[in-house]
Order: C-alpha cells, then structure tokens, then sequence
C-alpha cells in the first residue's frame, strides 16, 4: 500500500476503538473450532452488509481485590463491599476465505492457543510503516540464555537505532506509524495486530480486505530483508522431529538447552506468579521451569508433544488476582 493511498473507514462522528485483530489459520472452519470452550459464553449473531459476524462475550465474577487483606486487621469487613470483575469478547468475521478474530478486554483468552496465525500483525506492521518511523521493537537473544529486550525510541526512528543483532536477534514485535493514516496514527503487531481507529461495525470489513492485503505484501523487503534470514521453522516434518527430539529430551530430565521460559516481555511488577493448566487451582509459582511443570505434570497424562499444546501456564496478576497471560506449555 502506498503512502498516497487512502480508504476512509469512517466518518470524524464515529469513536475511535482499539482493535486487536487476529487471522485464524486456514484449518479454523469456524469460531466454535478456535474457542476453548462454549459453555460460559453469550453468542450474538451479526448481519453486516454483504458479511455474516458472530460476537460471543463472558463475563468473569466478580472478587474481592487482594490488597484488602492488607487493612482486614485495622478496619475489619468495612472494605469486603470493593470487588473487581473482567469481561471478555471476540467477534469473529470472515473476509473471503479468511476468518479474523477481533478480541476485546481478556477475550485473547477464550482463544485455543494454535488457532490463529504467528506474526500476523508483525508482517502487517513491517509492510505498512514508515521506515523512518518506528517505536518499538521487541526482540529475542538468541544466545545462550534467550534475554526478550524492548527496545523503544524516544522519538519515532529507524531500526538502526534500536541496536539490534540482526544475526542472533528474532524479531517478534514492532510499532511504528504506518505510511497509510487510515490505519491510525500509530500501530503494533505480534500475532495480533492492535490500533486505533474511528471506525464502527459496518466498516470493520472493509478494514479485513486491507490488512490481508498487507500481509500477503513484500514490502517489508526493501527496508527489512534481513529478517527473513532468522526465522521460525515452518517446515511440518522438521517441526514434527525437533518436537519428537524435545519430549525424548525432557523424558530423560535432560534440560541442556531447553528452557521453559515466558515467550513475551510482560510487567513483572504486577505478577504474583504461575500457575500451570488451572488459574483457579494449585499453587502459585514464582517462575516457571521443567522441574515445576513435571512435577505437576506427574503422571495425569502421557508426556507428548500434544500435551505440552494442551496443557497452559497462566500468568497471575498481583493486584487483580485473575490471569493476565496464558501461553502453551
């Protein structure tokens, strides 16, 4: 998309909303085949102009925040009345053959954790921006010990200034202004792709059919070629025997180059700690490693690699007490 380009998605009377959009993989039939589950959840069923969307919603009970216990012993239950509560949502439309999942406050994690393509707003984003115009970038050492460094600017740049390794550094996530300013002033991809834009339902469509657009472009190439040359296996048959090469690692309690560690940059100054498969259950966790998750593992299921997909680790939050991330095992 050129920088001269422009489709206007809505008018200056629509509120601007933030979006976190997702592509669901080819496989995803449906919305109930990319959802955990379906039990708790409200279904709403859209009629868009020339689209069908479907919106399911949850809303989590509520609970006493945990910093009241801190002042029970000084003025009792005078405080038992606060309580904290989340809501959770995902529309789901389908653009062609293509079947996009929007989220909305924790609806990410009414998601199955496979269901929804890698680097999607990471491709969006390095095929939009600016070049000159970049915030952010998220990265992955890969050295001995894999260190996640945010690298952010104080003022938009370019991504030699972010002191990046391009031989031993994995990209995983950027923000920066896109060329396009019906795409808002300011956008960031990883899986999802997350801005903000004055738009509303009807428009939302039109809004699927440029971002495929983008993903599916290689001008990331004239400014970002380098990040082709580190990348994640993509090959079905490698994976399948790195996979099978890890369990037999792992069943042997041999964890020399393995790690279980968190995937994203995330705010440690709010996390209580880790919880694996059941965020309501067990005990927390100050970190997480091998060792912890077999010993909770036991013997409830075969280790395979399908287990480790099914199987979740849960990041708690300290003052909320409700899981803030959730990642595959």
């Amino acid at each position: 998309m050129s920088g001269d380009c422009h489709q206007s998605f809505s008018g200056d009377h629509v509120k601007k909303h933030g979006l976190a959009i997702l592509l669901l993989k080819q496989n995803v039939v449906n919305p109930e085949a990319a959802l955990k589950e379906m039990t708790s959840l409200k279904r709403y069923d859209l009629n868009l102009p020339k689209h069908s969307a479907t919106l399911f919603s949850k809303q989590t009970p509520s609970h006493p925040p945990s910093w009241i216990n801190l002042f029970k012993p000084h003025i009792g239950s005078e405080l038992d009345a606060l309580h904290s509560s989340g809501t959770a949502a995902i529309l789901f439309i389908r653009e062609g053959s293509s079947l996009f999942a929007i989220t909305f406050g924790y609806g990410r994690y009414l998601l199955k954790n496979d269901c929804y393509e890698e680097n999607f707003g990471l491709r969006v984003v390095l095929n939009s921006v600016d070049p000159e115009k970049l915030r952010s970038v998220d990265a992955q050492s890969l050295d001995a010990v894999p260190v996640h460094v945010r690298s952010q600017a104080s003022v938009a740049t370019n991504i030699s200034d972010f002191g990046l390794d391009i031989e031993q550094d994995l990209i995983y996530a950027a923000t920066g202004q896109p060329k396009d300013s019906s795409l808002g002033g300011q956008i960031t991809g990883k899986d999802a792709l997350k801005l903000s834009l004055a738009i509303d339902l009807n428009s939302i469509p039109s809004l699927l059919v440029t971002l495929l657009s983008q993903f599916s472009a290689k001008t990331y190439k004239e400014n970002f070629a380098w990040i082709d040359h580190l990348s994640e296996v993509r090959d079905n048959t490698l994976i399948g025997q790195l996979d099978d090469a890890l369990v037999e690692k792992i069943k042997m309690n041999d964890f020399s180059r393995s790690w279980l560690s968190i995937p994203d940059i995330i705010e440690w100054s709010d996390v209580e700690g880790f919880k694996y498969q059941q965020p309501k259950r067990g005990s927390v966790k100050a970190d997480i490693d091998w060792e912890s998750y077999l010993s909770f593992h036991g013997v409830k299921a075969p280790l395979c690699i399908e287990t480790l997909k099914k199987q979740d680790v849960f990041c708690i939050s300290q003052s909320t007490g409700q899981p803030t991330h959730t990642w595959a095992v």
